[in-house]
């Protein structure tokens, strides 16, 4: 629906422009499927260097499975089924859903924060805050709807909404300040680096990505990029950003150092980026493609990319904190069961 859905595209694609939320931060070397799938000359430019390893783990909705979420402490995931209008709870040792927790409609982005998980609903235009020691639905707000970032810091979570970033407290789900968009944007894509405490934004309307003041919530700067970008945007380490332009045209990663605010290098990938992982300690950055149902690594230390082909369209990408493998997540998984309309939380303002 989200990302491998050329219907869903057009629907949400402002008229003014033409893929994380928080990245995971993982465990010493990853292990991904790069198998012996061929890559079609001149689709992804590079010849592969890196280093064809195991299968990827799937965790596997009913629906449209969109991002993901992991608690290295419980050992759970939380996957969004944007048709289901569900947080799947997967146990990552088994691989099965342990619970269906109601959301708003289309939730897309989930992240965590303690014993909260923060889902952003498209339609509703809301985030659900959920309990996770207990699996329940806290409340609906009414702000955000796209992108979600945590700065674990500061305690602050950002939500995008188009024209705007709420800024809420993790803790109180409180909203502290809401931040404009400048005038012609549409923010979609976000992610925090809390050491520098900056904001980063892509800009759906516009090739460029927005770049914020965490103790100011002021714009301090933005980075100019070939095409516009939707969710797809990574902290990375020493500085360095991901940013993923959504295109069927050259579509590419733009490495960005932060402290020059400048594209240090282009790496060709796969078209409509749903969801970049980057994996600092690895140094790779994966990419998935709904289009083309694939998924690129990207060697952000030697260069090369390679690329493994799936049969499901995947969605959202994360690292098991027990195998160090890579997961997606895609459709093919049990549904939830029937619930009734009064099971979701209430709608409120924060």
């Amino acid at each position: 629906m989200f990302d491998g859905s050329v219907g869903f595209i057009r629907r949400v694609m402002p008229k003014a422009g033409a893929a994380e939320l928080r990245t995971v931060l993982a465990v010493a070397a990853v292990a991904i499927v790069l198998g012996a799938v061929s890559v079609p000359s001149g689709s992804l430019g590079a010849t592969s260097t890196i280093s064809q390893l195991s299968t990827p783990q799937t965790l596997k909705t009913s629906g449209e499975p969109f991002a993901i979420a992991i608690d290295p402490g419980s050992g759970r995931a939380y996957v969004t089924d944007a048709k289901e209008n569900t947080l799947f709870v997967f146990d990552l040792a088994s691989g099965g859903a342990v619970a269906f927790v109601p959301t708003g409609r289309q939730p897309n982005h989930v992240v965590l924060s303690g014993t909260r998980a923060f889902v952003s609903n498209f339609t509703d235009a809301s985030i659900t805050v959920i309990d996770t020691s207990t699996n329940q639905p806290v409340k609906n707000l009414s702000v955000g709807g796209l992108g979600l970032a945590v700065n674990p810091a500061t305690g602050r979570l950002y939500a995008a909404g188009g024209s705007r970033v709420s800024v809420l407290d993790t803790t109180t789900s409180a909203l502290i300040a809401t931040i404009a968009a400048p005038a012609g944007a549409n923010i979609w894509g976000l992610a925090v680096d809390p050491v520098a405490n900056r904001l980063y934004a892509t800009d759906i309307a516009n090739p460029r990505v927005l770049v914020y003041d965490g103790a100011t919530n002021k714009l301090i700067g933005e980075v100019a990029i070939d095409a516009p970008a939707r969710f797809g945007i990574a902290i990375g380490a020493a500085g360095r950003v991901f940013v993923a332009s959504y295109t069927d045209r050259s579509p590419q990663l733009f490495t960005i150092d932060a402290l020059s605010a400048k594209v240090i290098a282009r790496t060709p990938i796969a078209a409509f980026t749903a969801s970049l992982l980057s994996d600092p300690l690895a140094g790779v950055v994966y990419a998935s493609s709904g289009v083309d149902r694939s998924v690129t690594a990207i060697n952000t230390s030697i260069g090369g990319t390679s690329r493994v082909a799936l049969t499901q369209t995947p969605g959202g990408l994360g690292i098991n904190p027990i195998t160090s493998a890579l997961i997606v997540v895609t459709p093919g998984g049990v549904a939830p069961p029937l619930r009734r309309p009064s099971d979701g939380a209430v709608v409120t303002k924060p």
